[in-house]
């Protein structure tokens, strides 16, 4: 999905590029041949309406993106209760959580990517409780255990998954 977002922001870019270098020699630059504010406007509207959509197919419910790693326990209208197991070695794509709690039940070495691009290493042991605020991430098992935990979402409203 990214690499389709990624692919068309490139060619929406480059058609930009190609359409600027006509309608310049028509109209749309100032006297000092510097494109005009309307212009500028356009573009910024355009990258920011993209990047908005980049960052929407990042942030996606983790049961749709990595069903293999997650299960469904409870879900109703306030909580949703997954079981999640990351086997050692395996990585799990960019996706985000509401606010919740995650209790350990089998301790192991995560690494943690976000969508800023810095990265961490946590080591979360067995019977640990966790309070995670809202969050988009991507994880990596960097241990030689299996991960194990359940995940307690809060739904608020306008948060319901």
């Amino acid at each position: 999905m990214l690499s389709r977002i990624v692919t068309t922001f490139s060619i929406v870019f480059q058609l930009s590029l190609q359409r600027r270098r006509i309608v310049s020699r028509r109209f749309g630059l100032d006297k000092n041949g510097q494109p005009s504010l309307s212009r500028a406007m356009r573009m910024i509207i355009l990258i920011s309406l993209l990047s908005a959509t980049c960052m929407a197919a990042l942030a996606q419910d983790p049961v749709k993106t990595s069903p293999q790693y997650y299960k469904v326990l409870l879900e109703n209208d306030r909580v949703r209760v997954l079981e999640y197991r990351l086997k050692a070695g395996e990585k799990e794509p960019m996706h985000s959580h509401p606010a919740g709690v995650v209790y350990v039940l089998s301790g192991a070495t995560l690494k943690f990517s976000y969508p800023d691009g810095r990265t961490e290493e946590k080591a979360a042991a067995t019977g640990e409780t966790i309070w995670r605020d809202p969050i988009t991430h991507a994880v990596e098992n960097t241990g030689k255990t299996e991960a194990r935990a359940i995940a307690i979402d809060l739904k608020t409203r306008g948060n319901d998954k």
